[in-house]
């Protein structure tokens, strides 16, 4: 089986050239100081890394595995745990979407 590589390239052409989203940051009082092009291309390229190396090879004990409920705990599949705490140390779980900061 191939292993899986997110197509980076692919959504820095529909964020930066179909959706020009640097020009927009750029524009935006707030987050002209917090994102731009080069910025968002690095965190692109570090989700992607955490992708491909500790979500893509988990995704199948994810679905076989699936999520328990029992007495109020949740279990996670194998490795969920694990990939969890590598997208929060890359900084990538800081991403929130506060529409105070403009969706960022």
């Amino acid at each position: 089986m191939a292993q899986f590589q997110p197509p980076v390239d692919d959504m820095q052409f529909v964020l930066f050239d179909v959706f020009k989203a640097h020009e927009s940051w750029s524009a935006n009082g707030v987050l002209s100081g917090l994102i731009d092009k080069d910025t968002a291309a690095a965190m692109l390229s570090e989700a992607a890394k955490v992708s491909a190396e500790c979500v893509a090879p988990i995704n199948r004990s994810g679905d076989e595995q699936g999520v328990q409920w029992d007495n109020g705990v949740v279990t996670t599949p194998d490795g969920f745990k694990q990939a969890y705490n590598t997208f929060a140390e890359a900084g990538l779980s800081a991403l929130t979407g506060n529409p105070e900061y403009g969706g960022l």
